[in-house]
């Protein structure tokens, strides 16, 4: 025989009883419909969550673990050539791994999510790299100062037991007037050796060149100027000026410059004379040629200013009373037939106020 709780009053009472002793109910170890649900709920609401899944877990872990160990390779790589770089690369590679990971979370109650620790490792890697790029530079920079060095040292040597030898034939080579190997054998030598003697020599060579070139130079604008027009002031006074320029002691040159700049601006003079006198000189269209101060005046004139035709017009000459242009156009006559004419017309302040034969001037 066994004991249970009464299902009412909760006392001890034989699983074989017909009634309970203490208060009476029938059955009292059986439970009714309506318990046996509230036993079914309240079993269900003490039923724990179900726990994380496991392979996912195992999953992450080992997903770390080839990262890292991946980085940590490639960490161990670098540090052979760059530490700063290396060491950048085994910090990305410890993010990943589960030892570090954990020793985070146990020591210092960080967890890291999957997000944090993929901007952490790329973080790292850039570092790193910019690291390496650096590095790499440094050692170019290193090799090249050293190539430098290595140069140098043999023309010290080469200076040091040829010295005289190759001053000699520097010597040589200026008494030559052969600038260029002088120059180019001191130039050898000089960002190595300090020899007095040799950046004497330098410099005379390449005076010498200097005054080479300024000679060829010279000889090519003298025949530029003969092929110049006397006419072209502003181009010969150019000339003239650069030539002054290379050799100051030449009185032809100054004199020819010191001619040409006073003629220019005595012409100068002369045309802002004109232009207070006569107006702004009359620019021909772009389209066809011809000037609009005289298309204005023939249609004022013309008989039948709708059939004016112009055909083509001459540069802007000037007269002593204005701008001077010839046109040839076409227009009706007084019996209505069209002819072709041509005619000189004297332009002032933007009109025309004179219109002339065609035999009148000759260009």
């Amino acid at each position: 025989m066994a004991l249970q709780s009464c299902r009412e009053c909760g006392k001890a009472v034989s699983t074989e009883a017909a009634t309970c002793p203490h208060c009476g109910v029938p059955q009292p170890t059986t439970p009714t419909a309506e318990g046996s649900a509230h036993l079914i709920r309240s079993e269900d609401l003490a039923t724990p969550a179900p726990a994380p899944s496991r392979a996912r877990d195992v999953a992450g872990a080992a997903l770390g673990w080839i990262i890292g160990v991946v980085l940590g390779v490639a960490a161990l790589g670098v540090l052979v050539t760059d530490v700063l770089g290396g060491f950048l690369f085994l910090v990305a590679a410890a993010v990943v791994l589960p030892p570090v990971n954990a020793w985070l979370k146990r020591t210092l109650n960080l967890a890291l999510s999957a997000k944090a620790k993929a901007w952490l490792v790329l973080g790292f890697l850039f570092a790193g790299s910019l690291a390496m790029a650096r590095g790499v530079t440094r050692g170019e920079e290193r090799e090249t100062a050293r190539a430098a060095e290595t140069r140098a040292a043999a023309l010290r040597a080469d200076f040091t037991a040829n010295g005289p030898t190759i001053l000699a034939r520097m010597d040589s080579a200026i008494r030559a007037r052969n600038y260029v190997l002088a120059a180019t054998l001191g130039q050898k030598y000089a960002g190595a050796v300090t020899d007095s003697q040799l950046a004497r020599r330098t410099r005379e060579a390449q005076a010498g060149q200097a005054r080479e070139a300024n000679r060829a130079k010279e000889q090519a604008l003298v025949a530029r100027a003969a092929a110049t027009p006397a006419t072209n002031l502003e181009a010969n006074r150019d000339l003239y000026r650069q030539l002054v320029a290379l050799n100051p002691t030449n009185a032809a040159y100054k004199a020819k410059y010191d001619d040409f700049n006073n003629r220019l601006r005595q012409q100068q003079a002369v045309e802002q004379d004109r232009l207070r006198r006569f107006g702004p000189v009359p620019q021909a269209s772009a389209w066809d040629g011809t000037y609009r101060e005289v298309k204005d005046y023939l249609q004022q004139v013309a008989n039948d200013p709708d059939r004016l035709k112009m055909e083509a017009c001459t540069p802007v000459y000037h007269v002593a009373n204005g701008w001077l242009v010839g046109c040839d156009y076409r227009g009706a006559n007084a019996f209505g037939g069209i002819i072709r004419q041509s005619n000189w017309f004297i332009i002032r302040n933007g009109r025309v106020v004179e219109m002339k034969e065609s035999s009148a001037y000759r260009p």
